[in-house]
């Protein structure tokens, strides 16, 4: 397995990119790809056991980049931004990407989590940057109404009001030596989970910086204003690339959602997970959830080969 991983300009926005296979330059015309595009937060570490189970599954190059703003680079690395990155920033940021680093031949498969899913649709409508994508798969995807759900008028209100707060006990628990870090971190996802992985807990110390909270919060804000009605007229045109994978109790995107989806558009590929996987599935169901979907890549690419 080759891996490799590093910070790179991209739009003079410090990007942060995980690579299982081929590094971002040295991507071939005629490759393979899968590319996954975060939900929010958008910190890598989170997904790296999905990646790498990903890749010996696949034995293909697999790409992953952070949401701009989400991850601080090291100071060696001389890179700085303070900006605040809205919905629209991110998407330009992975078009950035998708254009620089993968060449118009290359076949795209794109895993798109939670608002990651939004971002994809809008990459579709690029017209260079949709003939790249193969297919999206879209894992308990926020593409609609997202500001009715369960969880954001709880989480919304409590950004609103505790936001401060919460952003000045980020920079306190930041002063902590790393290992305190480290077992208070384990012991929330132990509690809210029920398990936690190493790649998850360093994603959950990468994510309480106060720069990178301050991001993720104005991102919550600008979904909830911008991700409205479902975008029926996007997903007609390109159904035949997009899969869609709902939860039966997510709070971000319930199965009313996915009834909503079939009925706009009913010869869309949706599916609703039988196996209890959680929104944020990441932290317990990387393995699970990498099998599936190398399973349904191994199966399209089958069925291209054969017809």
């Amino acid at each position: 397995m080759t891996y490799r991983e590093d910070w790179i300009m991209v739009n003079n926005v410090p990007t942060r990119i995980l690579t299982w296979g081929t590094w971002v330059e040295d991507l071939k015309d005629d490759e393979n790809l899968v590319f996954v595009i975060t939900g929010n937060p958008g910190v890598v570490d989170f997904y790296e056991q999905f990646l790498e189970e990903l890749h010996k599954n696949l034995k293909m190059p697999v790409w992953a980049v952070g949401h701009a703003g989400h991850e601080i680079p090291p100071k060696s690395k001389n890179m700085k931004s303070n900006h605040l990155y809205d919905l629209q920033e991110q998407i330009d940021h992975k078009a950035a990407i998708m254009e620089k680093f993968i060449p118009q031949n290359c076949k795209v498969y794109i895993i798109a989590h939670s608002m990651g899913a939004k971002v994809a649709l809008e990459l579709l409508k690029m017209p260079k940057i949709g003939e790249k994508i193969e297919k999206c798969y879209m894992l308990f995807p926020t593409v609609e109404r997202i500001a009715d759900t369960r969880n954001a008028k709880f989480i919304v209100p409590f950004i609103h009001y505790f936001g401060s707060t919460i952003i000045f006990l980020s920079w306190i628990f930041t002063l902590l030596p790393n290992l305190m870090q480290y077992y208070m971190l384990s012991g929330t996802f132990k509690l809210a989970y029920g398990a936690s992985s190493a790649c998850a807990i360093q994603g959950g110390i990468k994510l309480i910086r106060p720069l990178v909270l301050k991001n993720v919060f104005h991102l919550t804000n600008d979904e909830m204003i911008k991700i409205k009605e479902l975008d029926a007229q996007t997903l007609n045109k390109y159904k035949n690339k997009l899969k869609f994978y709902y939860g039966t109790t997510d709070g971000w995107s319930p199965l009313k959602f996915y009834s909503n989806l079939k009925n706009k558009v009913p010869d869309v590929d949706a599916v609703v997970c039988k196996d209890g996987i959680q929104h944020a599935f990441a932290i317990k169901s990387s393995s699970l959830m990498a099998d599936r979907i190398a399973n349904w890549i191994k199966e399209l690419k089958s069925y291209e080969c054969n017809n």
